[in-house]
């Protein structure tokens, strides 16, 4: 509920001592899992609120709605002992990027920054068991002047070496670019 709330800093608490303050006034349309045809059956209950909801007899709602009553009430009241289960994602890709504290402008040593990059992500790919169908290299100029290549792999794959390589050729390609304008 608290992640629907207007956020200018985007925090807000929700705490079981700010239920009444914060909740109850809002719309009972705006509860969690109420659908769009339950609103009109509490408003014809004379339930507008979740604060009204909240204070309305529970067993009644039980009678009326059967066991969503008795969730729609315990929401109502902040009441929630469902389990949280939490699975992150898995990425849909993986990247890395550095910042320089020096321009650099001898190739040799942006392929040395390049492999070191590649090692840590082609890591990253076979830790998470995935593996990269697209190279992507970037390049930023002191000037904030993006250059940027990509190419599509013809196999997927989590190897350095082969990644290395892809990106090494997308290296030279926009070196050769940035240094011919």
């Amino acid at each position: 509920m608290a992640s629907d709330f207007e956020k200018p800093d985007k925090i807000h608490t929700l705490y079981p001592d700010e239920i009444e303050a914060k909740m109850w006034p809002l719309p009972v349309r705006e509860l969690l899992f109420l659908g769009k045809k339950t609103a009109p059956k509490l408003y014809n209950m004379n339930i507008k609120t979740i604060g009204d909801l909240a204070k309305f007899d529970k067993e009644l709602l039980i009678k009326k709605f059967g066991k969503f009553g008795k969730q729609m009430w315990e929401y109502a009241n902040g009441i929630d002992n469902s389990e949280v289960i939490y699975v992150p994602e898995k990425p849909k890709g993986i990247g890395m990027s550095t910042t320089l504290a020096v321009d650099i402008s001898d190739i040799q040593k942006l392929e040395n920054i390049l492999a070191s990059l590649v090692d840590q992500v082609c890591f990253r790919l076979r830790k998470k068991e995935m593996k990269s169908n697209v190279v992507n290299v970037s390049l930023r100029t002191k000037d904030f002047v993006d250059f940027s290549h990509q190419e599509k792999l013809m196999e997927k794959t989590d190897s350095s070496k082969t990644i290395y390589s892809v990106a090494k050729k997308l290296l030279h390609e926009m070196y050769d670019r940035k240094n011919t304008n």
